[in-house]
């Protein structure tokens, strides 16, 4: 379907409590991270992005949020989903985002120029939306913190030492910091900048 042809009625059926609903997903796995929590709610989003990305954007973005999306992941059909359903400015440069949209190779190359916040003001650090093929569980790093009754380990699709070395150094400032959700098709997990992870060159 062309971007000049999508029919852009609201994207939730019942915004309001569909809107509760999502909210409620993105703060359970913030509450419990490092664990895959469902979306009940199944949705048609354009491009590669899958419906659980869709809906933390619908839910958590809005006219004061940019998002960066990286090249592989950007279509025309989602720049104007993303724009007629959240308000929310697309930016041509990662460190001007709020919202960071990217694939595990992109997030490798990117991390670095991300907006870690500082400590007098750590709500500046930005959230990265990670999509991926697969979440996995029971492999991966070590990961502890608040939110855990004992240590978990989780994975996704992609992921490589590297990358699992880069996201532990970005909590290193906590409480600045980026938080990270890990999305694939109706799964979020989420791990925080306040998660530790152990064992990330060890896999």
């Amino acid at each position: 379907m062309k971007s000049t042809d999508m029919d852009l009625k609201p994207a939730f059926s019942d915004p309001v409590m569909d809107s509760t609903e999502s909210y409620r997903v993105i703060m359970q796995a913030m509450a419990k991270p490092a664990y895959a929590h469902e979306f009940p709610l199944e949705m048609d989003v354009p491009g590669k992005i899958g419906a659980a990305a869709g809906q933390i954007l619908l839910t958590m973005a809005d006219g004061d949020t940019p998002l960066w999306i990286a090249p592989e992941l950007r279509d025309s059909a989602l720049d104007l989903w993303i724009r007629f359903h959240t308000g929310c400015p697309l930016v041509e440069r990662p460190e001007e985002a709020t919202f960071v949209l990217a694939t595990p190779e992109t997030a490798l190359k990117q991390l670095e120029k991300l907006s870690t916040g500082s400590p007098e003001y750590p709500d500046r650090g930005a959230t990265v939306i990670l999509v991926s093929k697969m979440i996995k569980a029971d492999s991966g790093p070590v990961c502890s913190g608040p939110g855990f009754k004992e240590p978990r380990r989780i994975d996704f699709d992609g992921a490589s030492p590297a990358l699992w070395s880069l996201i532990g150094e970005s909590r290193m400032d906590y409480p600045a910091g980026l938080d990270w959700l890990l999305v694939s098709g109706q799964s979020v997990a989420a791990l925080p900048r306040s998660t530790k992870l152990e064992d990330t060159t060890c896999m």
